[in-house]
This record gives structure tokens, sequence and C-alpha cells, in this order.
């Protein structure tokens, strides 16, 4: 409990004197002085650290490249990032299908096909993926979009209600945004 005491004490920032005259052991003061050593010595190489960081101008490090994953990509990233998939794919394609004739197994030949054939939808999913980017019309966002249009209208039509005027215009347009809304889903 004392040792505790003192310990939590030290940290506060309590001075040798006071602790010799507490009654604490020889090791707390030790201890205390070690801990305020380290952290001078923590400090120093951090700040060298920062220095080298933002003073050279190093490269970036692994923690900045995995903050980067998570930055949304421009239309030409994703076009670019796709498209390598797409030949990565077609390179894998081709060394699969020259390995296949070289198969005789009839085991490892299946395994091949099957392989081939996930190729070929992954293909697939790539191209479709591509086609998604290059029109810049996502059904999700498309149906965000409609979902902000109604609720504005809506808002409108309440407003036009409050002060006792025709709204029968702005019903036709929610009908027909409400229409596109289901149509969409």
């Amino acid at each position: 409990m004392k040792v505790a005491l003192f310990r939590k004490k030290s940290r506060i920032g309590l001075s040798k004197t006071i602790l010799k005259k507490c009654g604490a052991s020889q090791t707390i003061i030790n201890e205390k002085r070690t801990s305020t050593e380290m952290t001078e010595m923590t400090f120093e190489e951090r700040l060298k650290q920062l220095r080298k960081t933002y003073l050279e101008g190093d490269s970036e490090d692994k923690e900045a490249q995995e903050m980067n994953a998570f930055m949304s990509l421009s239309k030409e990233d994703k076009i670019k990032k796709i498209e390598a998939h797409l030949t990565e794919i077609e390179n894998k394609k081709e060394a699969l299908e020259s390995t296949l004739s070289n198969q005789t197994d009839a085991l490892s030949r299946e395994n091949i096909q099957h392989h081939l054939e996930a190729l070929a939808d992954k293909k697939e999913l790539m191209l479709q993926k591509l086609e998604y980017v290059k029109k810049d019309e996502f059904s999700a966002a498309k149906r965000e979009r409609i979902k902000r249009q109604l609720a504005e209208l809506e808002f409108k039509r309440c407003r036009l209600r409050m002060n006792n005027k025709d709204c029968s215009k702005l019903d036709k347009k929610i009908q027909e945004k409400q229409r596109r809304f289901r149509n969409d889903i």
C-alpha cells in the first residue's frame, strides 16, 4: 500500500528528499531516477525521429501507406487499378493454359480447368466493374440521390401545405420520383 502510494506520488513530481522523509526505500528512489532518464532518452529519440521524418523529407513509412489505402480513389485511378487486375488475370490465364497442355494427370487437369473457370468469372466481374466506373453511376449512389431529391420535394410540399397553396405540380413530381425509385430497386 505504501509503495503504491509512493509510486503514485513520485509520478506527481515529489522530489527524492520528500520520498526519503516518508520512509521510501532506495529502490523506489532509484526507480524514479531511471524512469525519468528513460523518458528523456525516448523523448530525444522521438525528437530525432520526428526531425528525420518531417525536416529531412524522408519517404513515407508503412503507416502512411496503410492510411492511403483508405483514401478514396479518383475515377482514373480506379480505371487503372481495374485494368491492372484485368491484365494480371489474362497473364494467369495464359500461364494456366500453357500448363494445361503439358499436364497428363486427369486430377491436375481438372484443377487447372477449375482455376481457369474461376479466372473467367473474375474477369467478367472486373469488366462489369470497369463498366460501372466508366458510367460513373452506381446503383447505390443513384438510389441515395433519388432519396435525397424525394426528401427535398416532400419538404417543399409540406411548406406549401402549411401556407395553404396548391401543390398538385409538386405531387406529380413526387410520384414520378417514387416510380423511378421503385424501378431502380
